[in-house]
């Protein structure tokens, strides 16, 4: 089992120290650093990380817009993480803890981004 975590700014210019601080604070000891919009599913790290994920795995995040803005793609993304028996735990939106059997999380995930997706 590993803690791994995901980071991304939108361009070179930005600084990844804000959220690399705060996932080491959430004990990852592995990074998939990303420099580059979210319009896409064209991210390389991101696709590195989803592909090398194993049962029992935890991914973290800083906050939810890290890892998508769109309703479409984190519902992708996070059900690739579900299937390969890994969690998600986003670090400032708490609510969203998917790492555990947490049935009142993956009950506001349903209804806030399964439900509005139907």
């Amino acid at each position: 089992m590993k803690t791994v975590g995901y980071i991304r700014v939108n361009s070179e210019g930005q600084n990844i120290a804000r959220q690399k601080k705060s996932l080491k604070e959430a004990g990852c000891t592995d990074f998939f650093i990303e420099k580059i919009s979210d319009a896409s599913m064209d991210r390389p790290e991101l696709q590195r990380m989803l592909e090398e994920l194993e049962e029992g795995d935890i991914v973290i995040i800083h906050e939810i817009s890290r890892l998508s803005r769109s309703t479409k793609d984190l519902l992708t993304i996070v059900e690739m993480i579900q299937r390969k028996g890994a969690g998600l735990r986003p670090i400032t939106d708490k609510w969203l803890d998917l790492s555990d059997d947490n049935p009142m999380s993956e009950l506001l995930f349903t209804i806030f981004f399964r439900i509005g997706t139907v």
